[in-house]
């Protein structure tokens, strides 16, 4: 009989820790000060959201446009609301790549690749905080309001919830089986960058509708593959030698995110760095709610996706400063945003943090293991 995922992801668990004699840390409460910092830190930035996306679409007039517009790529559920709501989320996209704006939405695409990981990534884990352990309602609350309304409040259920492990006996637990490793790596090249890229390079209302549905492939995927690699070769004989793997895949998932959110983020920049203005339209942002009654439906499309865009990611690189254990890598971690979101885009300076992570972690659980054997 095949084992459930979740069922063999408990079993390697246990003689994960039986092997090193060490119990993982149990995750924090969600009444505990740490809870409630971490979540006064993220209203900031979902109130801006709110304000710079939700309101700024609003109070511009943006919405009943998007309401009663379909692309040429037919809709139809049988439900009016769902089938009005779908597609206002792809003429929204469309509208974002319209050839009048900068590419700006095609950089977004790529570097959000990493947003979409973490979370699969995190959930693979053999000990994960509840709530962090389904990544699908994530995505689906994300793409129904807008990332940069959600993001925040993920980050800090993540940071308070122990999912930022932040002593060394907490990587007890942090190890990721070899075809959950594979199953995160599928997931996310069929399930987001295939549909992104054919929906940012074709503008296909199909690849369009493809990609915003995203959370629902990658979480079929995220299932199915594993049960189906079971199926096919057995359960991984040694429990370690499938960890080792994990931990390999995962490091290439990195490698291949980091490549994916670099590469467009300097085709686009490069040719843009020794002109100003190229620059300030690109990265412009344009504060006015409700903006000018002269700007057109497309740029307030465009300026709601730069604040979105600004906010997911400047959210997510302080998220980062919660790996911290002293003021030297918090000074470290927060020169590396800096210098690093210019030079390979926010998403390869998220992935470049979550790679030294995964590193940390994987040398941290080889320390206990071999200070639990003297």
């Amino acid at each position: 009989m095949v084992q459930s995922n979740n069922n063999a992801r408990h079993i390697s668990a246990q003689e994960a820790t039986e092997s090193t004699g060490l119990l993982p840390r149990p995750t924090q409460h969600y009444t505990s000060p740490a809870y409630w910092k971490t979540m006064v830190i993220s209203a900031p930035f979902t109130a801006a959201a709110i304000n710079f996306t939700w309101r700024k679409m609003i109070s511009s007039g943006a919405i009943p446009p998007l309401l009663s517009s379909c692309p040429t790529f037919p809709i139809h559920t049988g439900v009016n609301p769902l089938d009005k709501f779908l597609c206002g989320s792809v003429s929204f996209l469309q509208a974002g790549l319209d050839p009048s704006n900068p590419p700006f939405l095609g950089g977004y695409m790529s570097s959000f690749t990493t947003c979409a990981i973490i979370p699969l990534i995190e959930s693979q884990r053999m000990k994960t905080p509840g709530i962090l352990s389904q990544p699908a309602i994530l995505g689906v609350v994300s793409q129904v309001l807008g990332r940069a309304t959600v993001y925040p409040t993920w980050w800090s259920l993540f940071v308070s919830s122990g999912g930022a492990r932040r002593t060394p006996e907490e990587s007890v637990g942090s190890e990721i089986d070899q075809y959950d490793a594979e199953g995160a790596l599928v997931a996310v090249l069929i399930g987001f960058s295939l549909p992104a890229l054919k929906f940012v390079t074709s503008r296909s209302s199909g690849w369009t509708l493809t990609w915003f549905l995203y959370p629902f492939t990658i979480s079929l995927l995220r299932a199915v593959y594993p049960k189906l690699r079971r199926h096919l070769s057995g359960s991984p004989k040694d429990v370690k030698d499938s960890q080792e793997l994990g931990y390999t895949i995962t490091m290439l998932t990195y490698a291949v995110d980091f490549i994916c959110a670099t590469v467009p983020h300097l085709i686009v920049l490069v040719p843009r760095a020794a002109h100003p203005d190229m620059l300030k339209a690109l990265f412009g942002l344009n504060a006015n709610v409700p903006e000018d009654a002269n700007t057109s439906f497309i740029k307030v499309v465009f300026h709601t996706i730069q604040w979105d865009g600004l906010i997911t990611f400047v959210s997510s690189l302080v998220a980062t400063l919660s790996f911290s254990r002293s003021k030297w890598e918090t000074l470290g971690l927060t020169v590396w945003n800096f210098a690093s979101a210019v030079m390979f885009g926010t998403g390869g300076s998220l992935t470049g943090v979550w790679a030294w992570r995964e590193m940390r972690m994987k040398s941290e659980r080889e320390q206990l293991s071999a200070t639990r054997r003297r």
